[in-house]
């Protein structure tokens, strides 16, 4: 009995140096062995692995939004391609997740502040609109043990009716918006949204698949007031798929974000780089978008281009592809927005400056001094050629309204023969508040 112990000590002891000697060369220590040893076992962890177990995945949408335009692709994306590599990383994570359904993204291989994740997440959010199921709000974190670094996060899904429920307590969702359910909803958004894009032709030059889109979206998408209205009050939301890009195009309603999101999602599609401006209209918050048109940066805000007059409806395109200075004069820009009191995402918007592809630029006639015949009738074919059917004039600032009369009233006579091929003059002048633009509407032949 005593040789057998002898034995088994001398065993133990040469089983203990061996694992002395190979220490070093690991470049390990047995507290930090012992200690992720520990971890691995922890109830979270264990909770953490269930989670990821669980998640399958998704099977796709049939109906795919066509890409027959040479959409944007993923690594193009502007908030994508703004992020350091190891939170590209992460970005993708997300992608995988929302592409699934998964409401779990594992982040203890790589754990990280809120505010940095949030960060991703939301440059997420704004390159891919077309992700309307995914809920912006984020506040599920799973920690390690310092509470500084987030090791999981869980997301939550909405569909027109419904949005997951997680119970902090238990972990688990209480409501879950079913995958099924899903699915159906973007079956149906691809298929609407296939169906816009048959108006577009993959010929179609980069101005005039913007304003077939921006057209489109004034034509068909109406301001949510009531929904505003509960935003702007904090009362809960119902359907908060309505401030998407869902709501816009299948309900024909939202507000700015669903204005801005639809109109990236287009314009991403047929090949157009777009991205989402910030800022502050009328002291609330705002959304609208910057696009990059034949090389140059601009603003454009599609949120409700219609103003009504004498109650007959037009187009308005004071905020078409305009600089920096021009979209300042009635918009706060402010490429940052605060998460909670702690956490601000900032977001860095290239710089528009550029006026040659802007609206007044390109098709509207500047109405100082004389009338410039050869500007007028180039301006009259662009019209013809883009389908427009408004012809508009800026006038200097401070003009009056009797100065405008008296423009038209002198130069009407050209206008008809210098549009003669074209169009029919309507003769109907309309003016805006400061009597510093007008336009005339116009009839095809």
């Amino acid at each position: 009995m005593t040789n057998h112990r002898q034995q088994f000590f001398k065993q133990s002891l040469i089983l203990i140096l061996v694992i002395v000697s190979l220490i070093p060369l690991s470049g390990c220590n047995i507290i930090d062995l012992a200690s992720d040893f520990a971890t691995s076992l922890s109830p979270q962890n264990r909770f953490l692995d269930r989670l990821v177990n669980e998640q399958t995945l998704a099977e796709q949408p049939d109906t795919q939004i066509t890409d027959a335009f040479f959409p944007i692709s993923y690594e193009k994306k502007y908030g994508y391609r703004s992020l350091a590599d190891e939170h590209k990383e992460i970005y993708n994570k997300i992608h995988v997740a929302v592409q699934n359904y998964h409401r779990f993204v594992d982040l203890r291989n790589q754990p990280i502040p809120i505010n940095e994740f949030l960060r991703i997440f939301y440059f997420y959010i704004d390159d891919h609109p077309e992700a309307f199921w995914v809920n912006p709000h984020v506040d599920n974190f799973y920690y390690d043990k310092s509470e500084e670094m987030s090791i999981g996060v869980i997301l939550q899904y909405m569909t027109t009716d419904t949005i997951d429920r997680f119970n902090n307590i238990t972990g688990e969702m209480d409501t879950r918006v079913s995958d099924s359910e899903i699915t159906s909803l973007r079956e149906a958004f691809n298929a609407k949204i296939n169906q816009i894009l048959e108006h577009i032709s993959p010929e179609d030059n980069e101005l005039m698949r913007e304003l077939k889109i921006f057209n489109y979206i004034a034509d068909t998408v109406k301001y949510d007031d009531d929904l505003a209205g509960e935003i702007k009050s904090r009362d809960s939301v119902t359907r908060p798929i309505r401030q998407s890009a869902y709501g816009a195009v299948m309900e024909n309603t939202t507000v700015c974000s669903g204005f801005s999101k639809l109109f990236l999602l287009l314009t991403n599609t047929v090949g157009l780089e777009c991205l989402t401006q910030y800022g502050r209209l009328e002291g609330d918050g705002h959304q609208w978008n910057v696009i990059r048109i034949n090389g140059d940066y601009y603003n454009i805000d599609a949120t409700e281009p219609i103003i009504t007059f004498q109650d007959n409806t037009y187009i308005n395109y004071s905020f078409f592809n305009v600089p920096d200075s021009v979209i300042t004069k009635t918009h706060i820009i402010k490429p940052a927005y605060l998460i909670d009191s702690n956490y601000q995402v900032s977001y860095d918007v290239p710089e528009c400056t550029a006026t040659k592809d802007s609206f007044d630029t390109f098709f509207a006639i500047n109405a100082s001094g004389s009338l410039n015949q050869r500007d007028f009738q180039q301006k009259i074919e662009r019209l013809y050629t883009y389908n427009l059917t408004g012809l508009h004039f800026n006038f200097p600032e401070g003009s009056t309204q009797n100065t405008v009369q008296r423009y038209f009233n002198n130069n009407a006579n050209q206008f008809e023969s210098l549009s003669a091929r074209y169009f029919t003059m309507e003769k109907y002048y309309y003016y805006f508040e400061q009597a510093d633009s007008a336009f005339i509407t116009l009839k095809r032949k």
